[in-house]
């Protein structure tokens, strides 16, 4: 399930009129990505159903804001993403700045990813909410690491090292035969 499908332009009118069944027919069809997204940040199943209700909400008293249908999914996900991180911020917690850590680039998450056979949501669920939607910002969805921290409300470096412990963390994990590694280290 993905924010890709489109709804026909009419049933996004409707909606926007105040229509229950076009209201319906938006969350039939958005449920599964919504609540696919907010879980795969939170790694609790409660928070995603909050944030999908939540989320669902916001698409009633706000969609006639939507002047592009076209444009309606890319609205939908960051609604569903700004209540994800709204969820984490409630909880407050932030990780301390060290200055020491190496920095490790994109690439070699993906040789990571590329080199052990594993299910990747498994390894995700080792991490911290936190740092699990730095990763799912900058690896899937292209954000900067400014960018991220305007969203997060924490400082550039801050982002930079929640995502650099991040791919230690994973890197260690492809490592683990309990995690289906082989026991050494990724080729």
């Amino acid at each position: 399930m993905s924010f890709s499908k489109r709804l026909p332009k009419s049933v996004i009118a409707k909606a926007q009129d105040g229509d229950q069944f076009a209201l319906t027919t938006i969350y039939q069809e958005f449920k599964s990505p919504i609540y696919s997204l907010a879980y795969h940040i939170t790694n609790n199943k409660a928070a995603a159903e909050d944030i999908l209700q939540l989320v669902i909400e916001k698409v009633i008293n706000k969609v006639s804001d939507v002047k592009n249908p076209a444009a309606f999914n890319g609205w939908l996900k960051t609604i569903t993403y700004r209540e994800a991180i709204d969820f984490i911020g409630k909880r407050k917690f932030e990780m301390p700045f060290e200055e020491e850590l190496p920095e490790i680039h994109y690439s070699e998450i993906v040789h990571i990813l590329n080199e052990t056979t594993f299910d990747i949501e498994n390894y995700l669920k080792i991490l911290s909410e936190r740092e699990r939607l730095v990763v799912l910002m900058f690896v899937l969805e292209g954000y900067s690491h400014r960018e991220i921290a305007e969203e997060l409300d924490i400082s550039e470096s801050n982002s930079k090292q929640i995502y650099s412990r991040s791919l230690q963390k994973l890197n260690l994990l492809t490592k683990k035969e309990s995690f289906g590694g082989s026991g050494s280290a990724p080729r």
